[in-house]
């Protein structure tokens, strides 16, 4: 039996085909598994309505992506943060694209009892490693507004900037619309512009960090002073938001 069934995990089972869903309720509880059946999407609302406590959203291949997906915009889903894994066989999973199944786990319908167990246990692990990953992030995110930190990345080969919420709010600029280096660069003077750059290639030479405290100006035309540490290659820059001199 795999880990994660000893844990007694609650599956929500959707799936159309009454045998069908028989037959994969019998293999689940077999495995230490407590599971609820519903029959489509409107049964998955109901389910979570009456409390049901589903540690884990299993859609059946008579349901398919389409349901999953509407499934995965309920707010019970979201904000317990429930996984949603699809039953498929493999040549489904080939012909819908690993694009299409990211946001899910995927659990071959072919399967024996204990390749079921062991894909549902390799879906709930790389769930439960995704979720980890947002929660950093959102402490990070957190971590840098209160204070007043904002982030970037250029990768010079491809011509990609990133930058974090927090930049935006620096720079004043709308977050949908995340400013890129050229417009970025636009508000600060040639000087600071080309000392920046003189910054960049020293630390591509030498593999050193730069710290660098400049003057811009926002759109709105107020003047800032801006503090930027970064190093080339590996570690993100960041830049703080300083009073005035």
């Amino acid at each position: 039996m795999g880990g994660q069934a000893m844990e007694r995990k609650q599956i929500l089972l959707a799936e159309r085909d009454g045998a069908r869903a028989a037959s994969r309720q019998r293999v689940l509880e077999g495995l230490g598994y407590v599971v609820r059946h519903v029959p489509d999407v409107d049964g998955m609302a109901e389910a979570f309505v009456d409390g049901f406590a589903a540690d884990v959203l299993l859609v059946g291949s008579s349901l398919g992506i389409d349901a999953a997906t509407t499934a995965m915009a309920h707010p019970v889903l979201q904000r317990n943060a429930i996984p949603a894994v699809l039953v498929l066989s493999g040549s489904d999973s080939a012909a819908q694209g690993t694009a299409a199944l990211a946001p899910f786990g995927v659990v071959d319908s072919d399967a024996s009892p204990a390749g079921v167990d062991a894909g549902m246990s390799t879906a709930l692990r790389l769930f439960e490693a995704q979720q980890e990953v947002r929660r950093n992030e959102r402490y990070l995110q957190t971590m840098g507004t209160q204070a007043r930190i904002g982030t970037w990345e250029y990768e010079p080969s491809g011509s990609l900037f990133h930058c974090s919420p927090f930049v935006c709010e620096i720079f004043e600029q709308e977050a949908v619309a995340v400013p890129d280096l050229e417009s970025l660069s636009k508000l600060y003077s040639a000087d600071t512009v080309d000392t920046l750059v003189r910054a960049v290639d020293i630390s591509l030479a030498e593999g050193t960090p730069f710290m660098l405290v400049s003057e811009g100006a926002t759109p709105s035309g107020k003047r800032k002073w801006i503090r930027t540490h970064g190093q080339v290659v590996d570690v993100p820059s960041v830049d703080a938001s300083v009073d005035k001199k």
